[in-house]
């Protein structure tokens, strides 16, 4: 039967959490977690070497890009992905708020060949928020232009 010990481990914890979790399994658990996760346990001969096994393979490769004149973190687990994912984050936040979402999702899914994106928005607002745009500036055009019934600013406005 298909094993439940991945529904066991909670994919939403950080590596440095998932640790202990991991170490509480059985010798039986691990290989039978290792083989769910299509990895090998080829060399491991302590329950300390399957733990670092199970967490090598949950972990995804998270470098620091410039792309297209942005900072970028990108996050994957192969060395030919398949497809691309750009998250791009929300006003006052940055790219790391994001990462755990494609850590999450390529935990979930082993197999995956998705590549995550995450650009930093270019205008810093100080203590690490980023943003697109400013949004004071299209308020102010959206106060000027609702009262006249005159949306042309808006709609020429390039944030």
């Amino acid at each position: 039967g298909e094993s439940t010990l991945v529904g066991r481990i909670p994919y939403f914890l950080p590596i440095n959490n998932m640790e202990q979790e991991l170490k509480d399994l059985s010798v039986r658990q691990l290989k039978n977690f290792i083989q769910d996760l299509k990895l090998s346990t080829t060399g491991c001969i302590e329950k300390s070497d399957l733990v670092n096994r199970l967490l090598s393979g949950l972990s995804s490769d998270l470098t620091e890009q410039h792309i297209a004149d942005l900072d970028c973190k990108v996050l994957t687990r192969t060395q030919s992905p398949t497809k691309v994912a750009v998250l791009c984050h929300g006003y006052g936040a940055n790219f790391q708020d994001l990462v755990d979402i494609g850590n999450n999702y390529h935990r979930s899914h082993p197999d995956s060949k998705v590549m995550f994106v995450f650009p930093n928005a270019p205008i810093g607002l100080g203590g690490g928020s980023q943003a697109w745009w400013m949004i004071e500036h299209m308020i102010s055009l959206f106060q000027t232009a609702l009262p006249s019934g005159n949306l042309s600013p808006i709609v020429k406005c390039i944030p």
